[in-house]
Order: C-alpha cells, then sequence, then structure tokens
C-alpha cells in the first residue's frame, strides 16, 4: 500500500512540474519571466524524471530555452544532462562556452559522459582529441570514445587505441610547423597576411588552433587580407568559425535593421 502511495505521488509532482513547465512555455519566446519558470519546472521535478521535460523544452525550437539547456548540462540528474547535452548538439551553433563546459565531461561516466562524446564529434570538436583519446585508452571497447574518434580524425574501424594516439600525435607535429609559421606571417604585411591564410586553408580538416588564426586574420588592418580570412570562415567547421559566423549574422541583421529604420521618411508635419 505504500509503495502504491508513493508511485501516485510521485506521477502527482511529474504531472505537476509538467503543467508549471507548460505554463512557462506559454510566455512569449524572450520573456523575462520565462527562463526561470522553465528551470524552476525542472528542480522541482524528483531526480529520474527530469529527462522527458528538458526534451520537451528541446523540441520547442525556442531561442531562450538554451540557456536553461546549458545550465542542466551538469544537473544532478544525469538523464536529464545527457539529454540537454543531445539537445545543444541539435542546436548547434550554439555558445563556445556549451563547447568548453560539455568537453570537461567526456572523461567522466555514465550518460552526460557517453552524449559529451558524441557532442564532440557533432560539432567537430578537436580539442576534445585528447580526453578522448584518453578516456578510449582506459576502458576496454568504449563505444562513445571510439565512434567519436573516428568521426573527428576519419579513422577506419579497424583502428585501434594506438593508432588514435599516433594519430593525434603526428596532426599535432603537423600542425604546429604550419600554424607557427602563418602565426609570423600575420605580423608582416598585407601579402604576408594573404600567405598565412592561404596556408591555414591548406589544412585538412583546419583544426581550432587554425581557426583561432583565421579570426585573428579576421580583424587583420589590410581589407583584402580581412575579406580572405572571413571568406574561408564561412565554411570552417570547427567550434570557433561556427560561433563566429552566427555573431557575424547576427550584426548584419543588426545593421540591416537599423538602415532599414534610418531610411524611413517622417511623415510630413501638418
Amino acid at each position: 500500500m505504500r509503495i502504491l502511495a508513493c508511485a501516485v505521488l510521485a506521477c502527482g509532482l511529474a504531472c505537476a512540474e509538467a503543467d508549471a513547465l507548460a505554463d512557462a512555455l506559454k510566455l512569449a519566446d524572450g520573456d523575462a519571466f520565462a527562463g526561470d519558470r522553465m528551470e524552476q519546472a525542472l528542480s522541482a521535478a524528483p531526480v529520474g524524471k527530469r529527462r522527458p521535460l528538458v526534451e520537451r523544452l528541446a523540441r520547442t525550437g525556442r531561442d531562450d530555452v538554451l540557456a536553461v539547456l546549458h545550465r542542466m548540462i551538469q544537473d544532478e540528474d544525469p538523464q536529464a544532462a545527457a539529454a540537454a547535452i543531445t539537445a545543444l548538439a541539435a542546436r548547434w551553433p550554439t555558445t563556445m562556452q556549451d563547447v568548453e563546459l560539455i568537453r570537461t565531461l567526456i572523461t567522466g561516466t555514465g550518460p552526460a559522459a557517453d552524449a559529451a562524446c558524441a557532442y564532440a564529434a557533432t560539432v567537430n570538436d578537436d580539442e576534445a582529441l585528447s580526453a578522448l583519446v584518453q578516456r578510449a585508452g582506459t576502458r576496454g571497447n568504449d563505444q562513445p570514445s571510439e565512434q567519436a574518434l573516428r568521426k573527428l580524425l576519419n579513422l577506419p574501424g579497424g583502428v585501434g587505441p594506438e593508432g588514435w594516439a599516433a594519430a593525434v600525435e603526428l596532426e599535432q607535429q603537423r600542425y604546429d610547423v604550419a600554424l607557427s609559421n602563418a602565426e609570423k606571417l600575420l605580423d608582416g604585411n598585407a601579402m604576408d597576411g594573404i600567405a598565412a591564410i592561404t596556408l591555414v586553408a591548406g589544412l585538412r580538416p583546419i583544426g581550432s588552433r587554425a581557426t583561432r588564426v583565421l579570426l585573428r586574420a579576421a580583424e587583420h588592418p589590410d581589407q583584402t587580407v580581412r575579406n580572405a580570412a572571413r571568406s574561408v570562415l564561412t565554411t570552417c567547421p570547427t567550434p570557433a568559425a561556427a560561433a563566429w559566423r552566427q555573431q557575424a549574422a547576427a550584426e548584419r541583421a543588426a545593421a540591416d535593421a537599423g538602415a532599414a529604420t534610418a531610411t524611413i521618411e517622417p511623415a510630413p508635419v501638418e
């Protein structure tokens, strides 16, 4: 009887939090109170019952759920945290803070750590390689890290942990030489800047450190260098480049809106 009562109570709580979340979602996207109410509904739900609520948030496509999902990455409910990570991967690009925080979970255990491996592969986070190699090397037949490594390094299925570590080391050595040269060239004139971008653009894949060189070049004093760097950044697959594209699009939209407002003729005064 006591077990049945507990089950009924748990069901009632879950329904109550689902109703509270539904009420929060009735508020407009970006409403000052919406995010707080979403978080209250999630935190009030019992551990082990939050995942469906997170998945419901993810399905809405609202922009204001992203901040809530970010805070759920480290939730005490591991299934809810995993659902938040998966949702953020599907919504990428979001923020570099998501990438950096999720990367720290890779070497952990449980569903959130497994989701973090898949997230790294989805957003092409090459800075997660060392954590993935460490995890794969210390666990036998660890599918989440192995699948992420194969995708990031484009390795065949038969390559084992020794091959992953060697591939990462070889890539690092190759990048160190090329990017050191590119960074030095950026300190020179416009022709040197173009040479630096050409060098970086020839790297395959273009990793995070190479992206930082491009981002620096995108702010170069010479317009030709800036345009060349921005052209490469438009197709660069790294998280930092995706975040740059998102910011650039927002800035263009704001500029267009400002220009449209400025061109509106004032009504004649009678």
